[in-house]
């Protein structure tokens, strides 16, 4: 495997394809369902702000004492830390509002911010992961419409550019470039 900045990239970054933009309404959000894995410091970063929050989900989300169900450590998170968001009581992530979608991406963007803003990298990156310092496709992509029905279009690195640019970097996305040469 190659490395950028250390971290090892897996070759189904380069042989898995993928659509050239996610097509929400055919997959219905599938990326959202039963909650994500996100650092506890995105967590810290979600409480400070509970009521930009809240009026953009439901009624019935809005506890924030109900937000998160599990923590654990974890060396691959960058707080060493981990929390899952709760997906009850819809078998989506509490965050997840079937109107506008992601409701830290609808409040991040209304508020002038970065799409990104509170959003966990975790989050951003899919349907790509980092597991054990390697970059790799999550293997949740196996069983989502977009990993079985989508007209898979081009290399899966390309399709997530706009994702691998912001969480690390022009220069890292310029070395995958230059090492899917390999893999023509």
């Amino acid at each position: 495997m190659r490395r950028i900045h250390g971290l090892k990239i897996h070759p189904s970054v380069f042989r898995t394809k993928f659509p050239k933009t996610c097509r929400l309404k055919e997959c219905k959000s599938m990326c959202c369902e039963g909650g994500a894995w996100i650092d506890y410091g995105d967590r810290k970063k979600i409480l400070k702000n509970t009521d930009l929050f809240k009026k953009y989900m439901r009624p019935a989300h809005h506890d924030e004492f109900k937000w998160f169900v599990e923590e654990e450590e974890d060396d691959e998170f960058p707080s060493g830390r981990t929390v899952s968001t709760s997906d009850e009581p819809s078998d989506f992530c509490v965050f997840f509002e079937p109107e506008h979608g992601c409701v830290l991406q609808k409040a991040a963007i209304d508020e002038g911010k970065h799409e990104w803003e509170y959003k966990s990298a975790f989050c951003i990156l899919f349907p790509l992961t980092i597991v054990n310092g390697v970059l790799r496709v999550d293997e949740d992509l196996k069983e989502m419409p977009c990993g079985d029905k989508c007209v898979a279009e081009i290399p899966i690195w390309r399709a997530c550019e706009k994702e691998i640019r912001y969480l690390l970097g022009n220069y890292f996305f310029e070395k995958l470039e230059e090492i899917s040469r390999d893999f023509k």
